[in-house]
């Protein structure tokens, strides 16, 4: 069963098998002759309008890039540099019998690409010749010019969130990439650096969000502090001193570089065990104290881990219905306003309307047991499961004298709860961002549904994921869908 479910609501499972084709499309257009953003290589046609020069070198000779984050408060700007290319590779330059200091012209052939982790193209630009000028003597190089791609202002904000591709492309085939990491987004692109094997272990993700800082309150207000006030240079050099060097060994598939391993060795920490959802009777009466989804401070963040789990504690709310509820609105209706764009109308459940996506035979299968759940961002787990543990923590391997008794083997706060553990993939790793790993309720452990054959279960899946669809650091898209495996 498949269908999108935009943030703020929530899906009962249906029936019947469906599926909702969704297709993004990416559009961008030229800005300007001078330093032109293209939403593919550039043309005769694109540059027929402005002088140009022609350049008549092969890809061996745009195949080295150079970068620098040059901007200023204010003003972000990305500066990437083809040096010391012949200028006998150009034609029609304009340039007189003797290259002055100022002389630079748009060419044509080569261009700058920048794509994201899904491979989504988000900036083309254009170079321009420009003359090189000796800083000590002020000499103007007579033989050769650089080739750059100055890039300026709010052009520079959509290209780099998360780990960007950057490629130097000639005739549309690429020549050479660099990588960069960072968010171009905020602090006029002040984060956004250039990455490789080596420097990829000392890069750190940006600051927290409102609702990570208000996890780290509630867990240690001393950490909260300075995990906020910490600058990023302080943050990298904390990171790169616990990690090790990138095994690069390995093809990795994506074109990425190897993720660091922090120090991290094969077989050093206990697997984490399944944690069941624990499905409670179900009562079709109407919950008359419940609440409605907690809200969200901001665009790029979900509600705060305590809400949340009492939301998910209470009683289900509204009570399910055959057909989609078409009649209460989505709780986070005027958020969703504020951070995108007026709605004419909205629904608080995902599933579309009408018999199609109705619930099959729901009379002869009414629901005797329900569990909810929301899919959210990476936080702690506060133990909101532990009561649901078909195993109670007292049979077999999980009883307190079993192997599982502990659910981390790291310590006596998680015997017999989950309360405490936090999303990481190795205790020496670090703990995961919100907008890095989305789970079922946000946490780990890994959840785990048990059912059996005939006998109706009512799932609500809810949500809860940031409303801004960029609040992924480049990778995944904030409308779910839900497979129920062999669930009909």
């Amino acid at each position: 069963m498949h269908y999108s479910q935009r943030g703020g609501s929530w899906t009962d499972l249906p029936r019947k098998v469906s599926r909702v084709l969704l297709t993004i499309c990416l559009l961008s257009a030229l800005t300007g002759p001078a330093q032109a953003q293209l939403d593919a290589p550039a043309t005769e046609a694109q540059l027929a309008a402005v002088p140009h020069a022609n350049f008549t070198g092969d890809a061996p000779d745009v195949a080295t890039v150079t970068f620098g984050n040059v901007g200023q408060p204010g003003l972000p700007g990305l500066d990437f540099t083809i040096p010391n290319v012949p200028l006998a590779l150009f034609e029609n330059t304009g340039f007189g019998p003797v290259v002055l200091a100022g002389d630079q012209i748009p060419v044509d052939r080569v261009t700058l690409t920048f794509s994201n982790a899904m491979a989504q193209v988000t900036g083309a630009f254009l170079p321009e010749v420009v003359a090189i000028v000796d800083p000590a003597s002020l000499l103007v190089d007579q033989a050769a010019v650089d080739l750059r791609f100055s890039l300026r202002g709010s052009d520079v904000a959509p290209l780099v969130v998360g780990l960007t591709q950057v490629t130097v492309n000639l005739d549309g085939v690429p020549a050479t990439t660099i990588r960069l990491a960072g968010d171009s987004r905020v602090d006029d692109a002040a984060s956004v650096a250039q990455v490789s094997a080596a420097k990829l272990t000392g890069f750190a993700p940006p600051g927290p969000t409102a609702a990570l800082a208000a996890e780290l309150t509630q867990a240690d207000p001393a950490a909260a502090v300075v995990a906020q006030a910490a600058p990023p240079a302080a943050v990298a050099a904390a990171t790169t001193a616990t990690s090790t060097a990138i095994d690069t060994k390995f093809d990795v598939p994506t074109g990425a570089d190897p993720s660091p391993l922090f120090g991290a060795a094969p077989f050093s920490q206990q697997m984490l065990r399944f944690e069941e959802f624990g499905a409670e009777p179900y009562d079709p009466s109407e919950c008359t104290t419940c609440g409605p989804l907690p809200p969200v401070p901001d665009c790029q963040s979900g509600p705060d881990g305590i809400s949340l789990d009492a939301f998910l504690q209470a009683d289900m709310h509204p009570a399910p219905t055959v057909m989609a509820n078409e009649a209460l609105p989505n709780p986070w209706h005027a958020k969703i306003e504020a951070c995108v764009r007026p709605l004419a109308h909205s629904v608080m459940e995902g599933r579309p309307g009408g018999e199609s996506f109705a619930h099959q035979r729901y009379d002869e299968f009414f629901p005797t047991v329900y569990f909810k759940t929301a899919q959210a961002g990476a936080r702690r787990n506060r133990g909101l499961r532990d009561e649901g543990q078909r195993h109670g923590y007292a049979m077999g391997e999980f009883a307190p004298d079993g192997l599982y008794y502990n659910t981390t083997g790291a310590g006596a706060e998680q015997d017999g709860s989950t309360d405490g553990i936090r999303v990481k993939f190795h205790p020496g790793m670090p703990e995961q961002d919100p907008r890095a790993v989305w789970t079922f309720d946000g946490t780990f452990p890994p959840k785990l549904l048990m059912a059996r054959y005939g006998h109706p279960i009512l799932f609500r899946h809810y949500n809860t994921l940031p409303i801004d669809p960029a609040a992924n650091y480049g990778f995944g898209l904030h409308t779910i869908t839900t497979h129920g495996h062999n669930g009909h």
